[in-house]
């Protein structure tokens, strides 16, 4: 017996021992890369993740995520994100970023964010802060806010929003003056 598992090893080691990357928060794994529920995912790599309910991504490279509700990444990396909801990131690289809700990225960088805002829900923002980078930010509907610190970077157009420096270069807070974009 002790043999038949060791050849089993060898032959098969990583289906052994594999650790999921995403798990539910409540236990599972969810159907294939769709998950209900809060979600956390932790070291490694998924090609696509589709998730109802909260996401938590720490140390983990995806190329596509579709979610519908709150959006947190660590030290993540992210080709393509479309979120019914909002957005933060802290130490992460993102491609592109869609979103219904306010997007901060902290120490973070984004190829483009689009904020898809509902008309007359209130105002949208854009947060940046302590050296985010980002290209084009477009605010779809229009009447949206971009907040960014002294120390971070719009390296393309803002289109749909007001440009505000918060004149803070750790974080967002204590907003200074104000342009129109």
């Amino acid at each position: 017996m002790k043999n038949k598992l060791l050849y089993f090893w060898l032959i098969c080691p990583l289906s052994v021992f594999a650790v999921p990357v995403c798990t539910l928060s409540h236990g599972g794994q969810g159907l294939g890369s769709t998950f209900y529920g809060t979600t956390n995912c932790g070291n490694g790599s998924v090609d696509s993740i589709t998730v109802v309910g909260d996401l938590n991504l720490s140390g983990t490279t995806v190329n596509q995520v579709n979610m519908r509700g709150e959006f947190d990444a660590n030290d993540a990396n992210i080709n393509s994100l479309t979120v019914i909801g909002s957005v933060d990131g802290q130490d992460s690289s993102f491609g592109t970023i869609i979103a219904t809700g306010n997007v901060s990225l902290d120490s973070s960088s984004a190829r483009s964010i689009v904020v898809n805002g509902t008309p007359g829900i209130g105002t949208y923002a854009v947060y940046l802060g302590n050296h985010a980078v980002v290209g084009n930010i477009t605010f779809s509907q229009g009447g949206g806010v971009v907040y960014i610190s002294n120390d971070s970077q719009i390296q393309g157009t803002v289109s749909g929003a007001t440009v505000e420096n918060t004149g803070n270069g750790s974080s967002i807070g204590g907003f200074g003056s104000t342009s129109n974009v």
